[in-house]
C-alpha cells in the first residue's frame, strides 16, 4: 500500500497496526512523546526520532556560526591564541575551545544541521561535552547521522 509516495508496508512495525476502512485509513503506531527544546517530539519504536519534516536547531545553527567565525579569526592571526579571543568575547578559553569544535565537523553534518535534518536527539551537549572523533565517519556514527 502506498500513502502519497510512502510505502506503508515498509514503515509497519510489529507493535505497528494499519486498519483501512474505505478511503479512511487509521495507522497505529507505538511511540513515545518527548520534551525536547520546549517542545513535544515523537521517538519511534525502534528509540529513533520520528521527524515531521526539518527541523532547524536555532541554537545548533548560532554555535556553528560561531564556531567558524572564530576558526577564521584564529586562522588569519587576528587573535594570537585562544586566551586572547576568549578575552574579546569575554568568555573563558573552555568556552571557546568547545565551539570551535564544531568547525571541524564533517561537511554533511554541517549541512544537516543548517537544514534543519540532524537527528532530533542531537544536542549541543552532545557536540560539546563529550571528545569528538577526528574520523568524519567516526563522528556520523557517534551522532547518530548513519541510517
Amino acid at each position: 500500500m502506498r500513502l502519497r509516495g510512502i510505502n506503508v508496508d515498509r514503515i509497519q512495525a510489529e507493535s505497528d497496526s494499519i486498519i483501512r476502512e474505505g478511503e479512511l485509513l487509521t495507522i497505529r503506531v507505538k511511540a513515545i512523546l518527548k520534551r525536547r527544546g520546549g517542545e513535544e517530539v515523537i521517538i519511534g519504536s525502534e528509540g529513533k526520532f520520528v521527524p515531521s519534516g526539518p527541523r532547524p536547531d536555532p541554537i545548533l545553527i548560532k554555535n556553528l556560526t560561531q564556531a567558524y567565525a572564530w576558526k577564521e579569526v584564529i586562522e588569519s592571526g587576528e587573535y594570537a591564541s585562544i586566551h586572547a579571543l576568549a578575552e574579546r568575547e569575554k568568555c573563558d578559553d573552555r568556552h571557546v575551545r568547545k565551539l570551535l569544535r564544531l568547525a571541524y565537523l564533517a561537511p554533511d553534518i554541517v549541512e544537516s544541521i543548517l537544514d534543519g535534518r540532524q537527528p532530533g536527539a542531537l544536542r549541543m551537549a552532545d557536540l560539546t561535552h563529550h571528545k569528538l572523533p577526528l574520523s568524519w565517519k567516526e563522528q556520523r556514527i557517534k551522532l547518530g547521522f548513519t541510517g
